[in-house]
């Protein structure tokens, strides 16, 4: 279980609102603090401090984060991302007592996770296999044994789940995912694969005022 933090370059520090013993980075919408004295860097998420000494370190629970912190976080109230963890219903992705790895990225980056081991299931008609237990859109082609990933509309592949990953255009996806049948849990995908009827529809009504 993992949580992606964005911020938008390098850190960019400025002191912190009402707090200035603290250094705020202002160029994310996550709440993080760094407390000068020890360079030690405090981010809230899912209704707790984590801290590290690096924005790109490894991020921990703090056992007794100081006082300040928790002063400029009422002092922001709520001009910052919670970080709550929870899904388009309000509901938490986590389950309880689950406390989340944390990823800081300071350049665009997307998460891609599977629930343990990745599981890969075969997609009837095709030589792809899909990934069960994930919630993004990912495909091993066999044969050739590349992974393929829909995000946002657009197509990435690469040979091994840990990248690194290239832009794939829609006209040179494998033939078969315009096989993928339209009953398939994994449909949803048809409308990003040029020539398909559900990416001719989808053409026809972003046309329709």
């Amino acid at each position: 279980p993992s949580i992606l933090v964005m911020v938008d370059g390098e850190p960019a520090l400025r002191p912190a609102k009402d707090v200035p013993s603290l250094w705020r980075v202002i160029n994310t919408s996550a709440l993080i603090l760094q407390d000068p004295a020890t360079k030690t860097h405090y981010l809230w998420a899912v209704g707790r401090w984590f801290e590290a000494a690096e924005l790109g370190g490894q991020w921990k629970p703090a056992a007794s984060p100081p006082a300040s912190v928790e002063k400029a976080r009422a002092a922001f109230d709520k001009q910052f991302d919670p970080l709550e963890g929870k899904n388009a219903e309000g509901k938490s992705v986590f389950e309880p007592g689950t406390v989340p790895q944390i990823i800081v990225a300071t350049k665009p980056t997307e998460l891609l996770q599977s629930k343990g081991e990745p599981q890969l299931l075969p997609i009837p008609g095709t030589q792809l296999l899909y990934m069960a237990n994930s919630p993004n859109d990912i495909f091993l082609q066999l044969g050739p044994q590349t992974y393929f990933v829909l995000i946002s509309g657009r197509w990435f592949s690469a040979k091994a789940l840990a990248g690194p990953w290239s832009y794939v255009p829609g006209k040179s996806l494998p033939a078969d995912f315009a096989r993928i049948p339209p009953d398939h849990q994994m449909a949803d995908v048809l409308v990003s694969v040029p020539g398909t009827p559900q990416a001719r529809e989808a053409v026809i009504a972003n046309q329709i005022p």
